[in-house]
């Protein structure tokens, strides 16, 4: 109850080092639903104020809840009060038992940090409610700044991990003219499925044989490969997973793809279109990776399917 009282005597605070004045004017400001939750800052301690981690580029506020029902997301604003996107990312930490909000900015300067929560059983980011507000000051950078993809709960329920592209939210276009795709690399359990769309970031129009995923039996890794429509526009990349026996796939992760200079498309083309079948088998298409084939060539046909004993090719129906 520091937090929202200070006793005049000092026995009175219940703290092994009780609070001068000043520290108290120092305490995070906290939201209703901090005590709803019974919420327990482990770091930083008795402060608003959050630096950056030793030779790291992000800041890192604990927090300890009481019990495991409890969901916590978070916001790093610039001045303006505007969302950094990318600029967060909050997961519960199993080994240590408490949850871990990180926050990299982008520049120096001053930035608010709001951490939000709710009932896991009623969790939906969008509706969770600030708890507790920091501020993080920068004063300079000495290290590469980074961003997070967009994270949800699923993405640690499933067990996943984001082998490529590390400590950003943005997806670098191929350098290789002759393989003019973007791709992201994850891991994932033996009984986990993983699929994606891509979607124009402004108009959320889904982009056609936009997408290809392939599993990588050797590496027991998923290949994502992303073909975008158009140089004009940046693209929002969602990643989805879901168990074997579900039915349904979930979105883990969600990375952005910035506009694309014209001299990069020259070799664009239209991936090939996948059933979930495909995913199922964890199919490996090498070649072809042109969705649309021309007629009269000869085309070579490489894919590997574990565990396959017979394939066949339809043509045309036939």
């Amino acid at each position: 109850m520091i937090y929202g009282h200070l006793p005049e005597d000092p026995q009175w605070q219940l703290l092994e080092h009780p609070l001068t004045m000043k520290q108290y004017f120092m305490l995070p400001h906290i939201h209703e639903t901090f005590f709803e939750l019974n919420l327990n800052i482990v770091s930083p301690v008795y402060t608003h104020k959050i630096t950056l981690e030793p030779g790291q580029s992000y800041g890192e506020v604990l927090i300890a809840t009481s019990t495991d029902g409890v969901e916590l997301s978070g916001s790093l604003r610039d001045k303006s009060d505007t969302k950094i996107e990318g600029g967060d990312f909050v997961y519960f930490d199993h080994d240590q038992n408490l949850w871990r909000c990180r926050f990299a900015p982008q520049k120096v300067g001053n930035h608010p940090i709001l951490i939000f929560g709710g009932k896991k059983s009623k969790a939906n980011k969008s509706t969770l409610s600030c708890a507790v507000e920091f501020n993080f000051d920068i004063d300079h950078l000495s290290t590469a700044t980074i961003s997070y993809p967009i994270t949800s709960s699923h993405f640690f329920s499933y067990h996943l991990q984001i082998v490529k592209p590390i400590n950003t939210c943005y997806i670098d276009w191929s350098s290789d003219k002759n393989f003019p795709y973007c791709k992201i690399l994850v891991r994932s359990p033996n009984d986990v499925h993983l699929s994606a769309t891509v979607a124009d970031s402004i108009t959320g129009m889904n982009i056609e044989n936009g997408t290809l995923v392939n599993f990588n039996s050797q590496e027991s890794l998923w290949q994502y490969l992303f073909a975008p429509a158009a140089s004009d526009a940046s693209y929002k990349l969602t990643l989805f997973a879901r168990y074997v026996n579900e039915n349904q796939s979930h979105c883990f992760a969600q990375f952005y793809l910035q506009r694309i200079d014209k001299s990069m498309l020259q070799n664009y083309s239209l991936l090939p279109f996948t059933y979930g079948s495909f995913h199922e088998a964890k199919c490996h298409l090498y070649e072809p990776l042109d969705g649309i084939l021309k007629r009269g060539s000869k085309i070579r046909f490489h894919c590997r399917i574990p565990d396959a004993h017979e394939m066949n090719i339809t043509v045309d129906g036939q």
